[in-house]
């Protein structure tokens, strides 16, 4: 597995399975998990309704920030129009331990803010910063005088794989699962040669209604500055596993021209097996109601309906 495979790896065991995790991460609560996203150190700008707080990244250093959710946070960044159905959202995620409820407190000695754990709160709390051991007492967690709110954390792979846009090859899988009768797949893999020297990452390994499928799934409309040479590390791929399908997927609207003529070019130029390559796939709009899925014709570029 690729790192990126890692951290999608350790999320399917928390969540059950690969579907679970490409549903929770493309459907309604992908807004709520992009809530906890935060590069500032602003709670005002990011939470203007005091719907969560930005911290510093936890540990014991001060880079980053990192953001925490209230229930209300849940429900604003959500689409669910009841605290009940909110309420059910935050018990499934916080049971399979993708999210986690505690509370936001400062240390009395160096003044660090932190959140602290259900399950690591006490009547004594160590803050992460300095070590010194706080009493839980109003002057901790200021506002309101009857007691500290909930917050809820993200889990620290779940917010590293949103940063790098990992959940774009999870909202292939959720897409391309929802049209096929048959369907599998796999984490990000990293494909080898004997020696170990990587050959080329494979976003998503699938295999669709009796075809093989290789998919790259990106966030831009850019293969890169280098788009031919990023074409043919795929193509490589698909013609070693040999793929039926070749997938080329954004969450944006299209491909870039360049990117879209470089990937005629290294498939057309590709030494397929058996002289035939794989049909090539182009989707964009991933995630959005305006998905559009095509066939690329080699001979002359032009895109059709898949």
């Amino acid at each position: 597995m690729s790192d990126a495979g890692r951290r999608a790896d350790v999320l399917r065991a928390l969540l059950g399975g690969r579907e679970n995790l490409a549903a929770t991460f493309s459907g309604p609560l992908l807004a709520v998990l992009r809530g906890f996203l935060r590069k500032s150190g602003k709670s005002i700008d990011r939470y203007r309704g005091g719907e969560g707080a930005v911290l510093h990244a936890a540990g014991t250093n001060d880079a980053g920030y990192e953001g925490y959710l209230t229930f209300e946070g849940v429900k604003a960044f959500g689409s669910r129009s009841t605290d009940e159905a909110v309420a059910a959202d935050i018990d499934r995620l916080t049971g399979s331990g993708l999210l986690t409820r505690g509370i936001i407190v400062n240390c009395e000695q160096c003044g660090r803010v932190a959140f602290i754990s259900l399950g690591r709160a006490g009547q004594d709390n160590t803050c992460p910063r300095c070590g010194a051991a706080n009493p839980l007492t109003s002057a901790r967690w200021h506002q309101p005088v009857s007691g500290p709110p909930w917050y809820f954390d993200l889990h620290p792979v779940a917010r590293d794989l949103l940063r790098d846009h990992g959940e774009v090859p999870l909202q292939l899988a959720e897409y391309l699962r929802s049209r096929s009768r048959l369907y599998t797949d796999a984490a990000e893999l990293e494909l080898c040669n004997s020696a170990g020297s990587p050959i080329a990452e494979i976003d998503l390994p699938a295999y669709a209604d009796g075809q093989v499928v290789i998919a790259e799934a990106k966030s831009s409309s850019t293969l890169g500055n280098k788009p031919v040479i990023a074409v043919q590390k795929k193509a490589t791929a698909a013609n070693l596993v040999q793929a039926d399908q070749l997938i080329f997927a954004t969450s944006e609207s299209a491909w870039e021209a360049a990117s879209l003529a470089a990937i005629r070019t290294a498939v057309r130029a590709q030494p397929w097996t058996g002289g035939r390559g794989p049909a090539v796939r182009i989707i964009t709009g991933l995630g959005t109601e305006t998905c559009q899925d095509r066939r690329m014709g080699l001979a002359d570029g032009a895109l059709s309906d898949w």
